[in-house]
């Protein structure tokens, strides 16, 4: 299915055993077992087997794929040969990965409201395989987002920042542009929706980068929201001392 979308690497090494969302981490320790040993483990320890009824709906395209097993198989590509290429193709993936931390922490600056900058001759200087992901991993983090943007739509944008004086350009809600040598990427405002009521020393992910807790007392308010900000705020915000700092930012960052 990976290789009829066009998948790169990424996508063509399949699941991860351990990833990490949201700072929750998911474990996948069965990955290796075929489907007969899960049902057969099932059943031997008394328990019931739950199968999805989607699985037999061919308007599913795995489920289309799935019917073309015995054929696949018939040919040599069997679910072991499809494993161990899996295997080969992870190994690749983890070696491009530390490729990319390395040119993360050499080429990147980040700034506690969630904007990075980039320094263009050194993005560039990197192979373009490594340069595309590290541009992926930032628009992923500053936008919030759990998957980076489709590989088009990079490949594009990465093409575009050649030009050393480029006008914001948006993508996978950030938005991204160059002065000389330095790539800014922060957030698009108008993406930010999300308006949450906190709870008292429960902590949230807001807007899929911040993590706040309401360290609540007696003395504070019975109430706290977070929301994006209005233009209307900016009076509101004149009587506090964090004001000139806030003054200081970009327009764009601060909204």
């Amino acid at each position: 299915m990976r290789l009829a979308r066009g998948s790169g690497l990424t996508g063509l090494g399949g699941m991860d055993p351990a990833t990490s969302v949201n700072t929750i981490d998911v474990l996948r320790p069965l990955l290796g077992f075929s489907k007969t040993d899960l049902v057969a483990t099932c059943h031997v320890h008394g328990l019931d087997w739950i199968e999805d009824p989607s699985n037999h709906n061919t308007k599913y395209t795995r489920t289309r794929f799935r019917q073309t097993r015995a054929m696949m198989e018939a040919e040599g590509f069997t679910r072991e040969r499809v494993l161990n290429t899996i295997a080969h193709l992870q190994r690749a993936k983890a070696a491009l990965a530390a490729s990319v931390r390395d040119l993360h922490i050499a080429a990147c600056l980040w700034t506690p409201y969630g904007t990075a900058s980039v320094s263009a001759p050194q993005l560039y200087a990197a192979p373009e395989d490594i340069s595309l992901r590290l541009l992926s991993d930032l628009l992923r983090a500053v936008g919030g987002q759990s998957y980076g943007p489709r590989f088009e739509a990079l490949q594009r944008l990465h093409n575009k920042l050649r030009d050393p004086y480029l006008k914001t350009i948006t993508l996978h809600g950030c938005c991204v542009s160059r002065a000389g040598e330095v790539i800014a990427i922060c957030r698009e405002p108008s993406a930010v929706r999300e308006c949450v009521d906190l709870v008292p020393m429960v902590p949230i992910l807001w807007d899929g980068r911040f993590e706040i807790t309401w360290n609540a007392t007696e003395a504070t308010a019975s109430k706290f929201r977070i929301r994006p900000y209005q233009i209307a705020d900016k009076a509101l915000w004149k009587g506090y001392d964090l004001f000139a700092l806030l003054a200081e930012m970009p327009a764009r960052v601060r909204r």
